[in-house]
């Protein structure tokens, strides 16, 4: 065993960039005609989610919550996805709860995240320019 020691948003990062090489693993396993490359693919694969499984853990009880693929599927634009798009997708969001009052974004703000309303309501309000 190795012991490596992440903080949080390198943990983060790392586990972004095994994703991206599962699915990119996945999409080789869908398209190799050999069967012994296939199988052992399938055998990185498997590890390979794993390891994210038990990052994900990790993550989680450092207050990080995973979203479940259920929940996604109720999501409108969701709709249509298979549950391995689902699964895909789920690991780019994460579950927050948060104060009544708190400003999300502002008007002019580079977009970078997607909110998802599950309960509550949001108010806009814009400048009067």
């Amino acid at each position: 065993m190795v012991p490596i020691e992440l903080s949080e948003e390198m943990a983060e990062m790392m586990r972004e960039v095994l994703v991206s090489h599962l699915s990119e693993l996945r999409m080789e396993i869908a398209y190799t005609n050999r069967k012994e490359f296939r199988e052992y693919l399938k055998g990185r694969a498997a590890l390979l989610e794993g390891f994210l499984a038990g990052l994900d853990k990790r993550l989680a009880a450092g207050g990080r919550e995973m979203i479940s693929i259920d929940k996604l599927r109720n999501v409108d634009i969701f709709q249509g996805l298979t549950d391995w798009e689902l699964k895909i997708v789920s690991q780019f969001f994460q579950e927050e709860i948060l104060e009544e009052g708190i400003t999300l974004f502002q008007e002019g703000e580079r977009a970078d995240r997607l909110f998802i309303l599950e309960e509550g309501a949001v108010s806009l309000t814009f400048k009067e320019e």
